[in-house]
C-alpha cells in the first residue's frame, strides 16, 4: 500500500520508506554493536591505575631486597587518609612475636594528588596536633606530620624513613 493525500497524489512511495527503514534499523544494530564493545573496553578498563597497585607493591618489593633477612606484607589503603602501610618482618620470628621490638619495620605511605602522582610518608617522629584528641582524625594518624616523596628519590631516600 502507498500513502497518498486527499487529491490521490502519492506523497512517499512504500519501497523509499522501506529502504529508509532498513537502512535505520542496521545503522541502529551497528552503533549498538559498537557501544557494547565500548561497554567492554570501559569494563576492562575498570577504575585506571590503582596507586597502591602501581606504587606502593613496587616500592615494597624494592625495600624487600635492601632487608633480605626480612619478608614484607603491605597494609591497606584504609583509614581517612587511605595510607598504605609496608611492614618488614623478621624472617626467623615466630609469627606472635613478629611485631615485638625491631621485628617490625615499617613505612606508611599517603596518596597526595594522583593525578600529579604525588605520594607522601608519614613521619611517625613528628605530631602535628592539626586534630583535637580522640577525633577522627587523630585516630587515623593524621596528627602526625606528612612528607612529600621528592621527585628526585631513590631507594636510599626511601630506605631513610623505615623505622
Amino acid at each position: 500500500m502507498t500513502n497518498r493525500n486527499v487529491k490521490g497524489t502519492l506523497l512517499v512511495p512504500s519501497s523509499m520508506y522501506v529502504r529508509a527503514r532498513r537502512r535505520y534499523e542496521a545503522k541502529r544494530r551497528r552503533l549498538e554493536a559498537q557501544l557494547e564493545a565500548c561497554k567492554q573496553e570501559l569494563e576492562e578498563l575498570g577504575n585506571g591505575p590503582f596507586w597502591f597497585e602501581r606504587l606502593v607493591k613496587p616500592i615494597a618489593k624494592a625495600l624487600a631486597g635492601c632487608y633480605p633477612d626480612r619478608r614484607y606484607e603491605i597494609l591497606g589503603p584504609f583509614g581517612l587518609s587511605c595510607e598504605a602501610t609496608i611492614h618488614l618482618y623478621r624472617k626467623d620470628v615466630p609469627e606472635d612475636e613478629k611485631l615485638v621490638g625491631d621485628n617490625c619495620l615499617s613505612i606508611t605511605f599517603i596518596p597526595g594528588d594522583l593525578e600529579k602522582g604525588e605520594l607522601y610518608i608519614r613521619d611517625y617522629r613528628r605530631k602535628t596536633g592539626d586534630y583535637p584528641k580522640n577525633s577522627l582524625g587523630d585516630i587515623n594518624g593524621m596528627n602526625y606530620a606528612s612528607v612529600p616523596i621528592p621527585a628526585h628519590a631513590d631507594l636510599d631516600w626511601l630506605v631513610q624513613w623505615v623505622r
